[in-house]
């Protein structure tokens, strides 16, 4: 994702197993369960980023979600997911 301060943003996908829970990913379980997990029946496969009060914003492009819930929720004030899926978002910051 392209214009976002010094370098472009690359996700990579990372399993439990690899990078164990910190606070932050603790809450951002929390916040999965709390207001997303119902989602999986319905919208399975789909992105959502969820705020510290639980609001949802929901897409199937991860940069898309991503770039709206920083305008409206800020920077560090979401989780952002795949819903159903079993792993977690590492966002890395590539300087060109």
């Amino acid at each position: 994702m392209a214009g976002i301060g010094t370098g472009d943003l690359e996700r990579e996908e990372v399993t439990p197993a690899e990078h164990p829970p910190g606070p932050r990913q603790r809450r951002d379980d929390q916040l999965y369960e709390q207001y997303a997990r119902h989602l999986e029946a319905e919208r399975k496969d789909e992105f959502v980023a969820i705020s510290v009060d639980g609001r949802l914003i929901l897409g199937t492009v991860h940069t898309q979600v991503f770039k709206q819930a920083i305008h409206q929720f800020g920077a560090g004030n979401f989780a952002l997911r795949r819903i159903g899926a079993d792993y977690e978002f590492r966002w890395r910051r590539h300087v060109r």
